[in-house]
Parts: C-alpha cells; sequence; structure tokens
C-alpha cells in the first residue's frame, strides 16, 4: 500500500511547502475523503492553473511546433510519396480510397506526435508538480520517463479508440432494444471511467513516482465512479465548446483569402493545443488529490 505513516508525513510536509499552482484540498493526506472528489473544484482550478500559466505552456509546445510539421510531412513523403500527406489523409478518409496508407500514415504520424507530446507533458507535470523550471537551452531533450510515459498513453489512447469503434459499431444492433442499450451505455461508461482512473498513474511516471502501482491507484480512486464520469461529461462539454468555436471562427476566417486559411488553420491548432493542455493539467490535479506532493528528485 502506497500510503505508509512516513510517506504520508513527507507528503503533508510537500503540499503545505509547494501549494503555488493548487488552490484546494490542503487538508493531510490521511483526512480526506477520496470518495467524495470534489467535481467542480477540480475543474475551476484546472481552469485557473492553465490560464494562470499560460506563458510557460506556450514555452514548452513551440519550440516543439516545427518537430511537429518536420513528422507530417516526413511521414506524408514517406507514406504518399510527396509532402502533403494531411491533405491525402483527409481525402483518404472521405473517399475511403488506399486504406493500407490510410492506416500507415495515420499510425506513424500518431506514433510520433504521440511521444513528442509525452515529452511536453512530462515537463508540464513537473512544473507542475515539482515546480521544476523549463530549461529553455535546452527545448529538444527527450525526458528519461519519455518511453515509459509514451507507451502507457499510447495504451490508454488505442484502448480508448477500440472502445468508440465499438459503440459506433453497436449503434445500429442497439436502436430500439432498450434493455441491450442499457447495457452497453453502462459498459461505455464504466470503462471510460476506468481508463480515466488509469490515466493518473501519467503524472506519476513524469515525476519518478516509481513505488505508486496501478493497484495504489485504483485503491485511492475507489467509490468515485459518479463523480469522475460527472468530471468527465463536464470536461467533454467544455473541450467540445471550445472546439466548435474555434471552427467557427476558422470558417469565418478562412473564406477571406489564403492567408485567412492559414489563419484559420493556426486558431484551430490553438485551439487543439489548449484541450491537450487541460487534458494532461486535469491528470496532474487528480494526482496530486489523491497523492499529495510526489517528493523531489534527490540529484535536482
Amino acid at each position: 500500500m502506497y500510503a505508509r505513516d512516513d510517506e504520508l508525513e513527507l507528503q503533508n510536509k510537500l503540499s503545505a511547502e509547494r501549494n503555488s499552482a493548487f488552490k484546494i484540498e490542503r487538508a493531510p493526506l490521511e483526512k480526506r475523503n477520496y470518495a467524495k472528489l470534489p467535481v467542480f473544484s477540480i475543474l475551476d482550478e484546472v481552469y485557473a492553473i492553465v490560464h494562470d500559466n499560460f506563458s510557460p505552456a506556450l514555452k514548452l509546445m513551440v519550440p516543439w511546433v516545427g518537430v511537429f510539421w518536420l513528422l507530417v510531412c516526413g511521414v506524408g513523403l514517406a507514406v504518399f510519396g510527396d509532402l502533403l500527406g494531411l491533405l491525402r489523409f483527409a481525402q483518404a478518409l472521405k473517399t475511403g480510397e488506399g486504406m493500407l496508407e490510410l492506416l500507415v500514415f495515420g499510425g506513424l504520424l500518431a506514433g510520433g506526435v504521440g511521444f513528442v507530446f509525452s515529452n511536453i507533458a512530462i515537463r508540464w507535470h513537473r512544473l507542475l508538480l515539482l515546480d521544476e523550471k523549463h530549461n529553455t537551452s535546452h527545448p529538444f531533450r527527450l525526458e528519461p520517463q519519455s518511453f515509459k510515459y509514451f507507451l502507457l498513453a499510447a495504451v490508454l489512447w488505442i484502448a480508448s479508440m477500440v472502445l468508440n469503434l465499438f459503440a459506433e459499431s453497436m449503434t445500429p444492433v442497439i436502436r430500439g432494444n432498450m434493455l441491450l442499450s442499457t447495457a452497453v451505455l453502462v459498459g461505455v461508461l464504466s470503462a471510460t471511467v476506468l481508463l480515466t482512473r488509469l490515466a493518473i498513474k501519467l503524472p506519476a511516471i513524469a515525476v519518478d513516482h516509481d513505488s505508486l502501482s496501478m493497484s495504489d491507484v485504483m485503491t485511492r480512486t475507489k467509490g468515485n465512479f459518479w463523480r469522475l464520469l460527472g468530471l468527465i461529461v463536464v470536461f467533454g462539454i467544455t473541450i467540445s465548446v471550445i472546439m466548435w468555436l474555434a471552427k467557427l471562427v476558422a470558417v469565418a476566417i478562412g473564406v477571406i483569402h489564403t492567408l485567412g486559411l492559414a489563419l484559420a488553420v493556426f486558431i484551430c491548432a490553438l485551439a487543439a493545443a489548449i484541450c491537450w493542455l487541460l487534458s494532461v493539467t486535469i491528470l496532474t490535479v487528480l494526482y496530486r488529490y489523491f497523492f499529495g506532493m510526489p517528493a523531489k528528485p534527490s540529484n535536482s
């Protein structure tokens, strides 16, 4: 079990010392009611953290934008023979032609981008939880936790995609069958909450909290099904609204001229980056709520 007395004492001390980014739940760990996750306080804190730390977040992400486009062009060149990979990918999605190239391009790009964003996520977790400032002189340094973090994130992402495909494939089957519809809905929601609980392990990997096992995560987060589901629903609505507004503005600007189209793409990319940052932040806040502040590495 993770919460031993000596660890609790250390975490309570750390939580008292490093709470500049966090506003809620400063009670000692052993006195917290873990089965009563404060959903709206968690969300409020997530939005406040991103708002207050947006500048350092941009400093983390901007240097990797070039790497992202190099990946897009490189994978497009390797799979389609030219640099218009995203365009051809979109066309293949619409027409259904070239499914093999579609899968190869999507898989390689998702893997490369996932690894890139794993590095950014690790630095973001460490900034919030360890107050570890980003070294701007080495913006492209790969973090030692990158591979482990990426593997778990990839497994969770693939599981979520499989879940989404399952839900879509069952839609015509369950139409008109109330009992089967209810069973599928309950199964999908339960799996979604389970994946969210498991994802709390990601910040632990980022801050070298290796003693925290998946069993510890499941034990500490139990009893929060409805609260986590509510958190997922409200957060999902927020993300949807942000992306909808971005697309609305992008469409209005994109019809003007070529420069407007470029600006529209930038707006959508910025909105997607903000949504991703909010997602990583919510895992950080959940990790801190359930497990407190991690100890700083001895060599830091």
